[in-house]
C-alpha cells in the first residue's frame, strides 16, 4: 500500500475476516474502557479517601492546634490571674508587714513607758513607805512627848496647888516671917513660869499631832474641778471641766490659771482640783510631777500652803 512489505501474519486471513471480528474487538475495546473506568474510579476512590483522610488529619490537627492555643490562652490568663493575685497578695503582705511594724514600734514604745512610769511608782511607793515610816515613828515620838509634857503638866499643876496652899498657910503667918513669904511669892512666880511654858510646848505639840492625825483628802462634799493635761505633736495642752459641765474644754495656760483662780475665789476651801493624765500622755513622769506639785498648791484645798514634799503626784 505505501511501498512497505506487511509483515503481520495471517494478514491476508484478518482482512478476510475483518467484518467477522468487528464485534469482538468492540468488545474489547469496551471491556478496555470499562477496565480503564474502573481503575480510574478506584484511583479516585484512593485518592479521595486519601484527600478524605488527609482533611480530617488536617481537621483534627486544626483542632487540636486551637485546643492547645485555647489551652495556652487559658494558661496566660491563668498565670496572668496568679501573678496579679500573687501580686496583690504581696502587697496587702507588706501592708500587713508595715501595720504589724508600726503596731511593734508603738508597743514597745508603751512598753518604755509604762516601765518609766512602773519605775518611777515603784520609787514614788518607797519613798512613802520611808516617809510613813518616819511619820509613824514621828507620831510615837510626839505621842511620848505629849504624855510626857502631860505628866509634867499634871505635876506642875499640882505643884502649883501645894505652892498656892503653901502660900495661903505663909501669908497666915506674913507677922511672923515676912521674908519667908517674899521667897515664897519668887517660888511660886518662877513655878508659874514654868507653867506657862509646859502649856506652850503641849500646845505645840498637840498641833503636830493633829497634824499627823489630819484625814485624807477626798472630793466629797467638795466642789471638783477636772483638768486633763498632756502632751500632743510635742505642744502641751490643758483640758478643762467644771462640774455643771459633760465635756472637755480645751483652754491655754494663761486661760487655765484664770479659770481656777476664778474657781478659788468662790468655792475657797470647797475646790477639789482632779488631775487626769491619758495613758498616751506623752507626759515623763518628773513633768507630771512638777505640773501637779504647781497647780496642786496653788489651788487645791488640801494642798494650798504646803510644802511640795507634803504633796501627791497623780490621782
Amino acid at each position: 500500500m505505501n511501498g512497505f512489505t506487511d509483515l503481520r501474519p495471517n494478514i491476508h486471513y484478518q482482512s478476510q475476516n475483518a467484518e467477522e471480528s468487528f464485534w469482538p474487538s468492540f468488545t474489547d475495546l469496551m471491556m478496555v474502557v470499562v477496565m480503564i473506568f474502573l481503575v480510574t474510579t478506584s484511583a479516585l476512590y484512593i485518592r479521595n479517601w486519601q484527600l478524605v483522610q488527609e482533611m480530617s488529619a488536617m481537621i483534627e490537627s486544626e483542632r487540636m492546634a486551637r485546643e492547645m492555643a485555647q489551652k495556652s490562652l487559658a494558661q496566660r490568663d491563668s498565670k496572668d490571674a496568679i501573678l496579679e493575685k500573687a501580686s496583690a497578695d504581696l502587697m496587702a503582705a507588706s501592708e500587713v508587714k508595715n501595720e504589724l511594724q508600726m503596731n511593734l514600734f508603738e508597743a514597745k514604745e508603751s512598753l518604755r513607758v509604762l516601765q518609766m512610769m512602773r519605775d518611777a511608782l515603784n520609787a514614788r511607793n518607797a519613798r512613802q513607805t520611808t516617809e510613813l515610816s518616819a511619820a509613824n515613828s514621828d507620831k510615837d515620838q510626839l505621842l511620848a512627848l505629849l504624855n510626857a509634857q502631860t505628866q509634867r503638866a499634871d505635876s506642875a499643876n499640882a505643884e502649883l496647888t501645894a505652892t498656892r496652899t503653901e502660900l495661903l498657910a505663909l501669908q497666915q503667918a506674913q507677922a511672923n516671917s515676912g521674908q519667908s513669904i517674899n521667897e515664897l511669892k519668887v517660888d511660886f512666880d518662877a513655878t508659874t513660869d514654868r507653867l506657862v511654858q509646859l502649856r506652850a510646848d503641849y500646845v505645840v505639840l498637840q498641833g503636830k499631832y493633829n497634824k499627823l492625825l489630819k484625814p485624807a483628802r477626798s472630793p466629797k462634799g467638795r466642789y471638783v474641778v477636772t483638768l486633763r493635761h498632756g502632751k500632743s505633736g510635742g505642744l502641751l495642752y490643758y483640758d478643762f471641766r467644771l462640774p455643771s459641765e459633760d465635756t472637755y474644754t480645751r483652754v491655754t495656760e494663761a486661760s487655765m490659771h484664770e479659770r481656777l483662780a476664778d474657781v478659788l475665789a468662790d468655792q475657797g476651801d470647797q475646790l477639789y482640783l482632779k488631775l487626769v493624765y491619758p495613758e498616751s500622755s506623752g507626759l515623763s513622769y518628773d513633768e507630771a510631777y512638777k505640773f501637779s506639785n504647781s497647780v496642786l498648791s496653788e489651788y487645791d484645798y488640801y494642798y494650798r500652803n504646803q510644802p511640795l514634799s507634803d504633796q501627791a503626784v497623780v490621782e
